[in-house]
C-alpha cells in the first residue's frame, strides 16, 4: 500500500522538483553557472556545476531515467 502510495504521487513530486529546480537563485534552474576566466571575452566563458541545486537536478536525473 505504501508503494501505491508514492507511485500516485510520483508526478507531482516530480513536477515540484522541477519547479524547485526552476526557482534556483544562482543558476535561473539551468544547473550550471558560466564563468568568464577574467578577460570579459565570450570565449573564454565556461560553465560550473551549481551546488546550490545539484541535488535536486540528481533526483529529476533518476526520476526521468537520465
Amino acid at each position: 500500500e505504501a508503494n501505491a502510495k508514492l507511485i500516485a504521487a510520483a508526478p507531482a513530486l516530480l513536477a515540484l522538483a522541477w519547479e524547485y529546480a526552476s526557482e534556483c537563485a544562482e543558476c535561473g534552474g539551468g544547473g550550471e553557472i558560466v564563468k568568464n576566466r577574467g578577460s570579459g571575452d565570450p570565449i573564454d566563458d565556461y560553465s560550473v556545476e551549481c551546488l546550490a541545486c545539484r541535488d535536486i537536478h540528481a533526483v529529476i536525473d533518476v526520476a526521468t531515467g537520465r
